[in-house]
């Protein structure tokens, strides 16, 4: 039985156990009449009128109410009509069994009459109005969750076209590496640049499928990038990861390392013809973890000046950092005396929130 049924019902029974119980109370002192009498003919009335109120939701109003598009002055005109030819068959009832029940009439026909039918309408339109709040607030919970199923799902295709916008990059980045390792008759190099890279395909596809990881797979699959790389730059790329164990059980955005390290070396390192260091540094805050991606060269070259703004990688971070977190993440990139800085600030999330 649904909750909202058991709700309705447990309010009809409750009126009706009121309603006998203040009947007693008010008119036993009043009329002249003998208090077990007075009992029984106040429990066959509240008894007709729980049967009566538990029926007309159960099989006809019920289902009426559920079935309406909304709530309007039809339907409301209709559990009205209902309430009062029922509180009127109630209160005809409920006159007529007086006489079998105390051998006379209590009092004229159309006081009681009017008695009884005020009461009985009463409390079928307030189990009715009852009935109907809990169908709107059913309907309001069920909106809510369309919606935010709506945005959950919106907010996943948004994240997942993203995040497929980084894979083929270094992809592709990695195989033009490839082909001018080839070109320049680096075939050893190729071919150890080639394994690295089957090496990182395979750890991107063996990723979480939830959006969030701990640091130390991004770590792990950052540095995997940077050693195919390294297979290109040689002795020109050194890889500095700051980062310990509580940093690293920290819960992350998938691929939130990939294009910031990416970043690094094609505007770092590529640029230099000294050594570069490439450095991943994660620090715990008290409202979550700070995450620092550099490179950093002490002999630049005259061409490592920084382009302004942001770039493609940059620009996606930050989208996903709105789309995951909202405001409560922030992403700060810029120039540095050696080099180029990006730093994400990140709150944590537990593990049943990123599982979601």
């Amino acid at each position: 039985m649904k909750i909202e049924t058991i709700a309705i019902q447990g309010l009809n029974l409750t009126l009706w156990g009121l309603y006998c119980l203040a009947y007693v109370l008010i008119f036993s002192s009043n009329w002249n009449t003998t208090t077990p009498g007075l009992i029984a003919y106040t429990a066959i009335c509240s008894i007709i009128g729980l049967v009566l109120c538990a029926t007309a939701w159960q099989f006809a109003l019920g289902p009426l109410v559920r079935r309406a598009r909304s709530i309007d002055l039809t339907m409301g005109a209709r559990l009205a009509g209902t309430a009062v030819a029922l509180g009127l068959f109630h209160a005809f009832a409920s006159v007529a069994i007086e006489p079998w029940i105390f051998g006379r009439p209590l009092g004229s026909f159309g006081r009681l009459m009017a008695m009884n039918f005020i009461s009985f309408v009463f409390i079928y339109g307030l189990v009715f109005c009852f009935g109907v709040l809990l169908d709107l607030v059913r309907r309001d919970s069920d909106r809510r969750e369309r919606l935010a199923m709506a945005e959950s799902r919106a907010s996943r295709a948004q994240l997942m076209a993203l995040r497929l916008q980084i894979n083929p990059h270094f992809v592709f980045n990695a195989l033009n590496a490839v082909a001018s390792l080839i070109a320049l008759d680096r075939k050893n190099d190729a071919e150890e640049m080639v394994h690295r890279l089957s090496r990182f395909v395979r750890g991107v596809t063996d990723t979480s499928p939830h959006e969030f990881s701990e640091l130390r797979a991004e770590i792990e699959l950052a540095e995997e990038y940077l050693a195919v790389e390294a297979v290109r730059f040689q002795e020109r790329l050194n890889v500095v990861v700051e980062a310990g164990a509580d940093e690293a059980d920290f819960l992350v955005p998938n691929f939130i390392l990939q294009p910031l390290v990416e970043n690094a070396v094609k505007h770092g390192v590529a640029r230099n013809t000294s050594t570069t260091d490439v450095v991943i540094r994660a620090e715990r805050r008290p409202a979550g973890l700070r995450l620092t991606v550099l490179d950093r060269c002490e002999d630049p070259s005259p061409v490592t000046t920084a382009a302004p703004g942001l770039g493609i990688g940059l620009a996606n971070v930050r989208d996903r950092l709105r789309a995951l977190y909202s405001d409560a993440a922030a992403l700060v990139a810029g120039p540095t005396p050696h080099g180029f800085c990006v730093t994400l600030d990140l709150p944590e999330i537990t593990r049943e929130g990123a599982a979601r």
